[in-house]
């Protein structure tokens, strides 16, 4: 039996919230007596009720459309949204820890730079197991055809484009789960475009530093933010505004470098940008309050949106694809 992993005590994380630039912060707490991840909003309390506290589940996400049309994976209360769950989701399930209340400045997850490889630092040696608790795993029922097993869902690209996303869930041939993405996104500087990640809490350190794309350049142009780059920083490990050292942006599609000014090429490994993409979908595994085992998802394209739609689609159809494993 694996025991259940919470938190030793309360732990603070600063950050930025991406959509004002504002300093903001996560206090992650221990949840003992409950199990799940839970989130709540500290500027939205009410005086009767007081905290609305949200689960981070599948049933709760959804992707939200923020300033300058940023898609992020969003979790919705009866009257409190919580933004920019992707990332902080993956944290916690990289991690290993099952059971948390974060309680968030503003309702936003804070960002800080280079991924959330600063957050990894911050809160890892805090992890602890619950004892005479036990860790809930799933597997694949066996003989599932592809058909049982392959899901699709079209979403909008933007600009009125529709696209295809894709996924198929296949049995890893050992006992660990895997992710094999690919970018869909038409762009040259994209490469490596598809990989394959161990879901695991060795695995999530090596992935944790990647930063998120901005662009192309045509976006950026409209949505009109080149005017917030390389802006001061609020800290020494705190970025204002979008930089190089918290974005991989994309010049034209035909560019085959980022247009950053410095660590053009990612600053770890050229597949920093497919690694990225594996946090979102990590996060999205989060929200199904399961861990996986011999589960290889693979996963072509699409947003927020569409892998929290496969994703939900996969416990929904005919009963669901999974049993239960030790």
């Amino acid at each position: 039996m694996i025991c259940r992993k919470t938190i030793d005590e309360p732990v603070l994380i600063k950050g930025v919230n991406v959509f004002n630039d504002r300093g903001n912060f996560a206090l992650v707490c221990p949840n003992l007596n409950h199990e799940g991840v839970f989130y709540s909003d500290l500027s939205l309390i009410d005086p009767r009720k007081g905290l609305e506290i949200v689960p981070a589940s599948l049933d709760a996400a959804f992707q939200n459309i923020r300033k300058f049309g940023a898609r992020v994976l969003s979790l919705r209360g009866e009257k409190t949204t919580i933004d920019m769950v992707e990332h902080f989701g993956a944290l916690l399930y990289g991690l290993g820890v099952d059971d948390a209340t974060v309680y968030l400045s503003d309702g936003v997850c804070p960002r800080r730079d280079w991924g959330v490889s600063e957050h990894v630092k911050i809160l890892r040696p805090h992890v602890v197991e619950k004892p005479g608790t036990s860790r809930r795993y799933v597997t694949l029922k066996p003989g599932l055809s592809l058909d049982d097993r392959t899901f699709e869902m079209s979403y909008n690209y933007g600009g009125g484009v529709q696209r295809n996303a894709g996924l198929v869930v296949e049995y890893s041939g050992d006992d660990r789960c895997y992710i094999d993405c690919e970018f869909d996104l038409p762009h040259a500087a994209l490469q490596p475009r598809k990989s394959t990640f161990a879901v695991d809490e060795g695995s999530f350190r090596e992935i944790a530093s990647a930063r998120g794309i901005i662009g192309p350049c045509n976006w950026i142009e409209r949505a009109g933010i080149w005017a917030l780059l390389n802006t001061p920083l609020l800290d020494p490990f705190i970025s204002h505004g979008i930089t190089d050292k918290n974005a991989l942006i994309l010049g034209s599609e035909v560019d085959t470098k980022y247009v950053n000014k410095s660590f053009p090429n990612g600053v770890y490994n050229s597949a920093e940008a497919i690694e990225h993409k594996a946090q979102d979908i990590v996060g999205t595994l989060a929200l199904s309050g399961v861990r996986f085992k011999g589960i290889t998802f693979r996963y072509f394209g699409g947003d927020h949106g569409a892998e929290v739609g496969m994703f939900a689609e996969t416990f929904k159809r005919s009963g669901g694809i999974y049993r239960p494993c030790d």
